[in-house]
């Protein structure tokens, strides 16, 4: 199954179904070769010394697409890694899974959905207004937790 946000509306309420990608590790070969230059939602997992992920960052892009960022944050030496980890951090231990849309309002949605409840960071997300209720249902091709 492609890796897309797919969306059903039903009167003021909006249920979205993201289809996640396996988990790839994010380094410039990978990322060069699998990921494309579409818009879309990604997840940034570190992987710990258990084989446990913890979730980093949720964000959307639509300028420049996945694959442009992705190369940032894949490089030991860009500034965008630097802002996850620090100079010290090994960068071989980040994963990410992605999905494509092309719809900016609905990644407004998704990821105010996501971010409800939490505590307000730096980057707060507003919806796009569209709608009074919004679900979401992801579909992952295996465990979120754990990689072996």
């Amino acid at each position: 199954m492609e890796p897309r946000v797919t969306r059903q509306i039903n009167d003021k309420s909006v249920y979205y179904t993201i289809r996640w990608t396996d988990f790839l590790q994010v380094e410039k070969h990978h990322v060069n070769t699998c990921v494309p230059s579409e818009a879309g939602l990604f997840e940034l997992y570190y992987l710990d010394h258990t084989n446990t992920l913890h979730l980093l960052d949720r964000r959307g892009v639509y300028y420049g697409g996945l694959r442009h960022v992705l190369r940032e944050i894949a490089d030991p030496d860009g500034r965008k890694a630097v802002v996850f980890f620090g100079s010290s951090e090994p960068h071989d231990r980040l994963y990410v899974r992605y999905s494509l849309t092309r719809s900016q309002s609905d990644m407004d949605d998704i990821l105010y959905f996501f971010s409800v409840g939490q505590v307000a960071g730096p980057e707060s997300y507003e919806h796009s207004g569209r709608f009074t209720h919004i679900y979401v249902k992801e579909i992952t091709p295996r465990s979120l937790y754990t990689i072996p």
